[in-house]
Parts: C-alpha cells; sequence; structure tokens
C-alpha cells in the first residue's frame, strides 16, 4: 500500500496547490477560477472543482472525488472510496484485503460453475466462477462462440466448429468444414444458430442440429437485412430491419417457422440470458428514457422491469432482468456503470477510453472485460488492444480484479523477449509477435528491428538482432556470415506469392511467365504486342539486396541467367 498512500498525499498536495493559486498562470501551472483548478499542463490536474481532481496525467489521478481516488495509473490504484483501494496492483488492497482470486495451479483444470472467456488473441479459456487458474480449451483462435449449461459451442479460425464439455474438458468436432468462417453462434439444447457475414445482404443466419447434424439456412428478408439473434426457449429471436421499419421477429427451432413478429425501435438492444430475451425499448413521452423489458417468448408480450437507461447515451451489456451493465457513449468516456433498481454504481475500467464486455455469467457472478479502443503501437498501421478483467458480483455490485493470463503469455520474463529483425514485407508478422509477448501481458521487451532483407542479415552477422524474419541469404551474405564466425539455422515458417501490378489503362488482364520474361529482357517493349494499348511498357525493379527481387529472380528466371535490367535501361524503384 505504500504507492498507494503516496499517490494520495501527492494528489492532497495537489489539491493544496489548486486552491492556493492565482488567477492566470502558465509554464504548466493550473488556470484557476476562485481557487479551483480547472486547466493545467506538464502532467498536472485538467480539470478540478472544488479542489477535487477529475483528471491527471503522468502517471498521476484520473478521476477523484472529496479526495478519494477513482482511477489512477502506474501501478497504484486503479478505482478507491474513502481512500481504501478497491482495485489496485500489485499486492495492494483489493476488495475483501487478504482474499486471493488468482488461486493456486493444484485447482482442477475442468469441473462444476466455469466462466469462458478469451485470451491471447482469440484464444478460449474457462476458469471457476469464483476466480481461478485459466485452462485453454483449444489452442486456436476462436470466430465465435456460446454455452449452453456446461457445454460450450465454438468456430474457429481454421473452420472448423467443436463442443466441449466444462465438467471435463473433452472436446468433440461436429462440424468440420462450413462453407465460411462463423463469427457469431447461439447453442440451444439440440443445436445452435450461426451467421455467415455478408456485405451485400447483411449477415445470413442458419441452424446446426446436434441430432441429426443437418444445416437450414433461414431465407433473407426482402429489401431489409437481421441483427442481434437471441435463443432462448427454443426460439430464435432477432431484429429485423426492412427498409424504414424495424421489427423483432421470433422463429420457432428447428423449423424455422416464423412464431410472430412486432415493431420495434431503432434504438432497441436485445440480450440473452438463459431462457430469457431482454429489450429495451424507448419510453413515451419521456423519449430519452430506455426501459429494460423481458420479451414474452410464446407470444410477443413483454414484462417491465424495474431497469432504466438514458436514451441515446447507453448501451445495454449485461441483465438478468433485476440488475443491468450499461455503458455510455462517446460523450461520456465510455463510462460503464452497474444498475440495480434505483442504484447506479460507477464500474472500474482498465482505462478513460475503453470498452467494457460482459464476457460470460455464472452462479451470479459476471466476468468483465475491460478492452482498450484501438491503439496505435509503435508501429505504422499496426494496433494491440489491452484487456483487464473484473468478476462482478451481480447482487451487490462488488467487483475484484482478476490477473488473467495465457499459457503462452508468460513465456518471457522482462528483457528476455529476442531481437527481432525483418525485411518490410514482414514488418506486420514481427510487430504481431512484440504485441502477443509484451505489449499484451505488459513485460517490457525489445522492440522489433526493420532493417531490410539485406541489412538484417548483416545484423545477425554482427549479433545486433537474434532472430530475423526474411529471405534466404545471397553468397554475399553467407560469406560475411562465415567471416563473423556466426551459424545460422534456418526454418521455413510460411510461403511467399509474387505479384505483377500493371496499369488498367494498359488493357492486359493477364500474362504468362513466358511473356513476362520477354517482358523483362526487353523483347516486348509496347502493350499493343501484347493485345493491348498503343503504349510503351514502363518496367521497374528492385536492387539485387531487396528480399523481394531475389523472390522474382529465383521464381520467373529459376536456373536461367538473370538479364542486366540496369543495362536495358529498366527503372529501379528504391
Amino acid at each position: 500500500m505504500k504507492k498507494t498512500v503516496a499517490l494520495l498525499l501527492a494528489l492532497a498536495l495537489l489539491f493544496t496547490l489548486c486552491a492556493c493559486g492565482g488567477r492566470k498562470a502558465s509554464d504548466g501551472n493550473a488556470y484557476v477560477s476562485g481557487g479551483d483548478a480547472w486547466y493545467a499542463s506538464d502532467g498536472d490536474a485538467w480539470y478540478a472543482s472544488d479542489g477535487d481532481a477529475w483528471y491527471a496525467s503522468d502517471g498521476d489521478v484520473w478521476y477523484a472525488s472529496d479526495g478519494d481516488v477513482w482511477y489512477a495509473s502506474d501501478g497504484d490504484a486503479w478505482y478507491a472510496s474513502d481512500g481504501n483501494a478497491l482495485f489496485a496492483t500489485p499486492g495492494d488492497a483489493a476488495v475483501n484485503p487478504g482474499r486471493i482470486f488468482n488461486a493456486s495451479a493444484d485447482d482442477p483444470a475442468f469441473g462444476p460453475d466455469r466462466i469462458v472467456f478469451k485470451l491471447e488473441y482469440e484464444r478460449l479459456y474457462t476458469m471457476p466462477a469464483g476466480g481461478g487458474v485459466p485452462a485453454l480449451l483449444r489452442d486456436a483462435s476462436v470466430c465465435g462462440w456460446d454455452r449452453f449449461g456446461d457445454t460450450v459451442v465454438a468456430a474457429f479460425e481454421d473452420r472448423s466448429v467443436y463442443s466441449f464439455d466444462l465438467l471435463t474438458g473433452e472436446e468433440t468436432l461436429i462440424w468440420s468444414d462450413p462453407p465460411q468462417n462463423i463469427y457469431q453462434l447461439n447453442v440451444w439444447d439440440d443445436g445452435f444458430v450461426f451467421s455467415f457475414p455478408s456485405m451485400q445482404t447483411g449477415p445470413e443466419y442458419g441452424i446446426f442440429t446436434f441430432s441429426d447434424q443437418q444445416v437450414k439456412m433461414l431465407p433473407q428478408p426482402v429489401n431489409g437485412y437481421r441483427t442481434q439473434p437471441c435463443v432462448a426457449d427454443g426460439r430464435l429471436i432477432l431484429q429485423e430491419y426492412i427498409e424504414d421499419d424495424c421489427f423483432i421477429v421470433c422463429f420457432d427451432l428447428p423449423s424455422l417457422t416464423e412464431r410472430w413478429r412486432m415493431e420495434s425501435d431503432f434504438a432497441s438492444d436485445l440480450w440473452e440470458n438463459g431462457n430469457n430475451v431482454y429489450i429495451t425499448m424507448r419510453d413515451f413521452p419521456d423519449s430519452d428514457i430506455l426501459s429494460v423489458y423481458r420479451i414474452q417468448t410464446e407470444d410477443a408480450g413483454l414484462s417491465p422491469t424495474a431497469l432504466k437507461l438514458y436514451f441515446g447515451n447507453e448501451t445495454l451489456k449485461y441483465t438478468d432482468g433485476d440488475h443491468a451493465i450499461v455503458e455510455g457513449g462517446y460523450w461520456d468516456d465510455y463510462t460503464t456503470y452497474y444498475l440495480s433498481g434505483e442504484e447506479r454504481l460507477i464500474l472500474p475500467r482498465s482505462s478513460p477510453y475503453s470498452f467494457t464486455y460482459a464476457a460470460d455469467s455464472r452462479n451470479g457472478k459476471v466476468l468483465l472485460s475491460s478492452g482498450d479502443s484501438w491503439e496505435s503501437s509503435y508501429m505504422e498501421n499496426h494496433y494491440v488492444q489491452h484487456s483487464s478483467f473484473y468478476l462482478l458480483d451481480i447482487s451487490t455490485g462488488d467487483v475484484t480484479p482478476l490477473e488473467l493470463r495465457g499459457v503462452n503469455e508468460g513465456l518471457f520474463s522482462a528483457g528476455d523477449f529476442p531481437v527481432l529483425d525483418t525485411s518490410t514485407a514482414r514488418k506486420p508478422v514481427t510487430a504481431e509477435l512484440y504485441s502477443f509477448f509484451c505489449e499484451g501481458p505488459g513485460i517490457p521487451g525489445n522492440q522489433p528491428l526493420c532493417s531490410t532483407t539485406h541489412y538484417a542479415w548483416l545484423n545477425i552477422a554482427d549479433r545486433k538482432a537474434d532472430l530475423a524474419l526474411l529471405a534466404a541469404p545471397t553468397e554475399e551474405e553467407q560469406d560475411y556470415l562465415r567471416q563473423q564466425g556466426v551459424e545460422v539455422e534456418m526454418k521455413l515458417y510460411g510461403g511467399d506469392g509474387l505479384v505483377f501490378i500493371g496499369s488498367k489503362e494498359c488493357g492486359v488482364e493477364d500474362l504468362t511467365l513466358d511473356q513476362l520474361r520477354q517482358i523483362f529482357r526487353g523483347q516486348i517493349t509496347n502493350w499493343r504486342q501484347l493485345g493491348g494499348a498503343d503504349h510503351p511498357i514502363r518496367v521497374l525493379y528492385r536492387d539485387d539486396q531487396s528480399g523481394s527481387q531475389r523472390l522474382f529472380e529465383k521464381l520467373l528466371w529459376k536456373d536461367e541467367e538473370v538479364p542486366d535490367l540496369a543495362g536495358l535501361g529498366f527503372e529501379r524503384l528504391d
């Protein structure tokens, strides 16, 4: 708790400085009004009222009220009330001080009352509802999954669908090769509803039945599309948009016969919980409020609950009819709330701009995953998503932070991650490796280099890099490796493709290998010779140290002599 105490003392000092400030100041000092700080820079308070900091940076207080820290970083309190940390790291007080939710490795891998969630780039894990050691279900990226009691059905990126028994951990392949990847699943006792993505018509829905292993597709609506599928009482309920109208539609399973439909609001959220489906509907005449109703699947009736949301500013993330988790809109910094009757509590998040998801629920416990909005990483066009997990007691609103790590996220200790180097084309691969092993688990490690093929081989020879992803070395590079006394082990991890790109104005849409060789020998110089436009062919190539140029020469010329491209007057592209 020493760091937390120090943080609170620093906060108190910040309050004092804010209260004693002048009318206006610069150079990193507070802009004040009536003794309350409104804006400051240089790592100080950004907004305060009545001497309480609301936002600050530089690893200090992010939100506070009445001198109690609500959010902070730098390894200290993330959420606190009355000066006592409700969420803290490492080794500080959490809810119920002394109660440890990271159970020992002696816990059984499977058993009753499991919660299911995703770690490690969409790997599916499970753990006891009260917290414990995660167990990996299958070492593959999952596209969509759902559970029915102690059975989980999951679709993976290799286009396979498995069922898992959470009591035993036993897995069964139930669909080996669906026509497309399945990104959404809703399970009932004799099968599951799935969806295929479609950019033209919206998602296409179908069912797979366990008893006869049959697949049946739901006909697409005319001039419309469907979304938000839920399964309850052996029926499929989803939202249907037809031109300017919106409906909630119910189909019997497995016949897919339409049972009923009712008009709805475009702002409606559907949420499935066990054998119940809930919907948010706008209150009239008070259009700023959404009420939560339980849908009576038999006859399209609605049973009201006591839960109220703010219309247009909150999204339903979870409900059991008596309690709810909702998230605010972007102008509300995605604040997450716990609702119970008239009670409304702010829930912790991983950062001020994170989104919250209800990963799974069991025995009155809901596992919340708080993930940052897509953050730009150290590499251009590369993005990672960080997550924190919280266990919520849905009946009381009590929150417990969980330190969840996958089986592969602890392979490297701080500073042990190897120095990676790469050619330009493989830069995204090394970025993903760094994100998986270092950024995701929060472990310091060497950031990858991108020295291009030739210079990456020189870095391997000079021991400036430990591992490189690139094309095989040239004779010149092999000589330098021998000169430096460095032995390397090369392993094939993937295959490259070679693509030739020409302007569509040339009028030629396909070329044979022989025609390509004639172009690069200078024997074909005009697109007209290939049945295209009367226009000279402008030929570009890379320098001979480029990995892509090496691949070009290997695939196009094979055992033939490579022409003198520079001598032919072609343009080298650097």
